[in-house]
């Protein structure tokens, strides 16, 4: 990891709650953890490989999983559990793989073994017809994908110099949405030949295939762990899986994280009622605005990554959460399919600007030696609070349709979610950036604005 990037501001404030002994040994392993421009470059090539093929896989199956559950009968609370144990499982265990990984220095064992596991369990929920079941696997299924989510986000931060994060997370994002948005397409032309489940055993296969062809890539990089080795396995509980906690501005990043995550889930149980039962959309429909927010974050993601590297990370959360807040009203008051496909376009735009700014943040303001268990926290927190977002917002749905009927409970409930959204948003005013940028938010947009003047002004003449 080259760490001549200008950032000796940030080095020392993330060490200000480091005890002596473990400042020293950061130092030490940052020391020890350089790579050459060239081999740099060869690493990242490997990991936009392995991001075009798995993306490839989830991207077949990850926007239809909601629609399986409705199709083999799950409830509106059945759609609250399935998100529920997703985020739940998914990120919650990441405190644990991600202080193994970084008491071990193995970033690429994590991914791989976490990656393939998980993948083959593609493959088990063929045939599968009891919603309960369904959310059983789906359960054991992110528990295992939750080992390699702290060892990829640390790996990106090791081989990206800071001032460049922003656009190498920007690339990797886009890659993955790249592939993604290709495969969705894809599944949704061949689900909409059948209406029933069984339609889904090609996409279960290509991704369960995908998977594990992408985590296998990922083997040419196995010589990086044995660079980053950093400390014995004896000395994995010797500090507090919880001493990012000590650091304030972590501290306050995650509540303003977990408040949010927390109002934003309340809604997303609902999102496919939305469409299959109330807009009656196809499988294609579906499809299309899986695309529709897949595309326009790939056309984004470069641009964002190397505006976060610009404006910093601040002003870009605040973008990304207030503009949430619109997607719960777009579902409220649809009257048809085309407004979710305007609503997707301008979420894609805030998917890529929240993929970018907050992992960024998140590794701006963590110890170098301690970056996979923030990230596994930061995860941590943010899938305890959808799982009992989710849930809650199963059951007030279920509430609310049995008693206001099917259009009306649902506009309800996404008015709660959107005035929770907009509340919780304002926590994000506390949060500060922790280094220095050259521009602001306000000083791009005007360059911006100049410029489309000026090349205005020169097609006139």
């Amino acid at each position: 990891c080259d760490m001549n990037d200008k950032n000796g501001d940030s080095l020392v404030k993330s060490q200000e709650n480091m005890p002596t002994n473990v400042q020293s040994e950061a130092v030490r392993t940052i020391s020890k953890v350089e790579f050459k421009i060239e081999e740099r470059q060869r690493l990242l090539k490997i990991l936009y490989g392995q991001q075009l093929i798995t993306s490839f896989g989830s991207g077949m199956v990850s926007p239809f999983l909601s629609v399986y559950l409705i199709k083999i009968g799950g409830s509106a609370s059945d759609l609250g559990w399935f998100q529920a144990v997703t985020n739940f499982f998914t990120n919650t265990a990441q405190i644990f793989w991600g202080r193994l990984s970084d008491v071990t220095g193995r970033r690429v064992m994590f991914i791989v073994v976490g990656s393939i596991l998980s993948s083959i369990l593609w493959a088990f929920m063929i045939g599968v017809r009891s919603p309960e079941l369904f959310i059983l696997i789906i359960a054991l299924q992110s528990f295992l994908a939750s080992m390699s989510a702290p060892a990829l986000s640390a790996l990106i931060a090791e081989l990206s110099p800071t001032m460049q994060r922003g656009a190498v997370i920007g690339v990797v994002n886009a890659m993955g949405a790249a592939s993604s948005l290709f495969a969705t397409l894809i599944s949704g032309f061949v689900m909409q030949m059948s209406l029933t489940s069984d339609v889904f055993i090609i996409p279960f296969i290509v991704a369960s295939i995908s998977g594990i062809a992408g985590s296998l890539l990922m083997l040419k990089m196995k010589s990086v762990d044995r660079i980053s080795k950093r400390v014995e396995v004896k000395n994995l509980f010797k500090y507090s899986l919880f001493s990012p906690f000590r650091n304030r501005t972590f501290k306050m990043f995650i509540s303003a994280s977990f408040l949010s995550n927390f109002m934003m889930a309340i809604s997303w149980p609902l999102f496919n009622i939305t469409t299959i039962e109330l807009l009656n959309a196809t499988m294609l429909e579906i499809a299309i605005l899986s695309v529709i927010s897949g595309f326009s974050t790939f056309i984004s993601q470069r641009y964002v990554g190397k505006l976060a590297d610009k404006v910093g990370r601040r002003s870009l959360m605040l973008i990304n959460r207030f503009g949430l807040v619109s997607v719960p009203l777009f579902y409220a008051f649809a009257p048809d399919m085309s407004i979710l496909y305007i609503s997707s376009l301008s979420t894609g735009v805030l998917i890529a600007v929240g993929n970018v700014a907050f992992i960024a943040y998140v590794i701006d303001v963590s110890n170098p030696i301690e970056r996979a268990s923030y990230i596994a926290l930061y995860n941590a927190a943010n899938g305890t609070s959808a799982f009992f977002g989710s849930l809650l917002g199963g059951y007030i749905g279920n509430t609310m349709i049995e008693k206001f009927g099917l259009r009306n409970g649902l506009m309800y409930t996404y008015l709660i979610s959107a005035v929770g959204r907009a509340s919780a948003a304002l926590m994000f005013l506390k949060v500060k950036d922790v280094m220095k940028f050259p521009e602001t938010i306000f000083s791009e947009f005007i360059k911006i604005t100049d410029k489309i003047h000026h090349k205005n002004k020169s097609q006139q003449n």
